[in-house]
């Protein structure tokens, strides 16, 4: 575990002065207690072993196929993301179990509960991508529109030159502009 970010999700967004905040005593003390834990566990005396119930293998299985199943469908920048998704969860279970300060076999409960929270993380990764995705469309999308306004009738050729666009973002642009 590289490093720790601490993150107090209870807060509502403030603007900043410059101030220097901190947290509370008793957030202070919980997040050493939990990094003491994951130290503890990491570098203890023996090796620690954690094993997962077989509900909890089984949940993380089919999270694991889930997102074979969203990288076979999937053409942009999420395929990557997708493939570590499964493992993230493991790794994020690994942390819910420890913080828990659970004994025994990781259960289904913390299984589902770090699919879930991997699950939130990457849909909101993929939220940004998409507001990305569609910004970049839009601005090629008029510069199309102005090329083809300065010079006139242009070849399918010509165009995606002038506006370093694939012939399938030509052909959306022409069926969404009448006339075109």
């Amino acid at each position: 575990l590289a490093r720790f970010i601490t993150v107090n999700t209870y807060v509502q967004p403030q603007m900043r002065t410059g101030e220097l905040l901190e947290f509370s005593q008793a957030l202070s003390s919980d997040w050493d207690r939990f990094i003491r834990r994951v130290l503890v566990a990491r570098d203890g005396e023996s090796e620690t072993v954690v094993t997962c119930s077989p509900e909890a293998r089984q949940a993380f299985v089919d999270f694991y196929n889930e997102t074979v199943k969203l990288r076979e469908n999937e053409t942009s920048m999420m395929r990557p993301i997708f493939a570590r998704w499964s493992e993230n969860a493991i790794r994020v279970g690994l942390l819910l179990y420890i913080l828990k300060g659970s004994q025994g076999e990781l259960s289904k409960d913390i299984a589902e509960r770090s699919i879930k929270l991997v699950r939130w993380c990457g849909n909101q990764v993929d939220g940004l991508l998409d507001y990305a995705r569609a910004k970049s469309q839009a601005t090629k999308r008029e510069r199309m529109l102005d090329v083809i306004e300065m010079r006139g009738n242009m070849t399918t050729r010509d165009l995606s030159r002038s506006c370093t666009a694939c012939k399938k973002e030509i052909e959306q642009l022409a069926q969404s502009v009448p006339g075109l």
